[in-house]
């Protein structure tokens, strides 16, 4: 049905097409307007995508990347796991067990009310800004590695037993990993250097509004 409908639609629309072609409308000045606003815009895509192509090197993505590099440095990361419960004091029992040497990852998968439980509370890499809540973090940076905290951690979704496994400075993405990203900004880089110099380089008058839209009363 789909495939009748289209095909009915272009045969009508070219039917239309032909009747006005044959009734003159093919010089009409109204249609030539029109195409040569389209054929300006098509001319307009075509040069920017041969621009962005020419501007978008080997060599310039390169250097973006070093940039992106360089305005993006390595930040200290941690791997960290957690027991999250409901109370302070059901807390500081775990806390006992664990002093007493319970394995901290089953028990977090027998005790913790997190997501993270069935993976022993491991809750992976993260850096100390942005992805955890303040108390979270600054208690997670404040441990070395292998140390866990010995003093409930409260934040709004309870209270934590927090263990950090591993430190480490955090790895750049890979040039593909971001090539799209830096291309992008290759183009928009490009594209307004160019429209900086013809802008430098053109005589531009422009018609007032009032001037286009008649005043109301």
């Amino acid at each position: 049905m789909l495939y009748d409908s289209l095909v009915n639609h272009l045969v009508e629309g070219q039917l239309i097409a032909d009747k006005a072609k044959a009734e003159g409308f093919g010089d009409n000045p109204e249609v030539a307007e029109r195409l040569n606003a389209v054929r300006d815009e098509i001319i307009r895509s075509v040069y920017l995508t041969h621009v962005v192509e020419d501007a978008a090197t080997d060599e310039a993505l390169e250097a973006k990347y070093e940039e992106y590099k360089a305005a993006n440095p390595p930040q200290e990361e941690v791997k960290a796991s957690h027991i999250l419960v409901e109370s302070e004091e059901k807390a500081r029992d775990l806390i006992a067990q664990l002093e007493d040497g319970a394995d901290f990852a089953e028990l977090a998968k027998a005790e913790s009310t997190g997501p993270s439980a069935p993976n022993g509370g491991d809750l992976g890499y993260f850096q100390r800004d942005g992805q955890m809540v303040e108390p979270f973090a600054k208690a997670a940076f404040d441990l070395e590695a292998g140390a866990y905290t010995k003093e409930p951690v409260q934040t709004q979704f309870g209270w934590h037993i927090i263990k950090v496994t591993d430190r480490r400075m955090s790895e750049p993405p890979s040039l593909d990993d971001v090539r799209n990203e830096l291309t992008t900004e290759i183009a928009q880089d490009r594209i307004a250097a160019l429209v900086e110099d013809l802008r430098d380089g053109a005589e531009i008058e422009t018609t007032p509004l009032d001037e286009i839209v008649p005043k109301t009363e």
